[in-house]
């Protein structure tokens, strides 16, 4: 019962922090390579195989950025 003496009918709201903003690197928010221009004209086959493997690469890389992001995006969050 002496407990009940200390009471009051005030309540105290804590609003919570801000979080600061994530941290990117800029090289992560870089856009991705556009695809390569192909001729208007039959390609010979070792044109074929370095524009192909020009597009190969960029999508890794783009790929490997996107997936850099998102992780630091998921991290920002929790």
């Amino acid at each position: 019962m002496c407990l009940a003496a200390c009471r009051t009918n005030s309540t105290v709201s804590v609003a919570p922090l801000p979080l600061p903003p994530p941290r990117v690197p800029p090289s992560l928010t870089q856009p991705c390579r556009p695809v390569a221009d192909v001729p208007p004209r039959d390609l010979t086959m070792p044109e074929a195989v370095r524009l192909w493997g020009r597009d190969r690469q960029a999508l890794g890389e783009c790929g490997a950025r996107h997936d850099a992001l998102a992780g630091a995006v998921r991290a920002a969050g929790s």
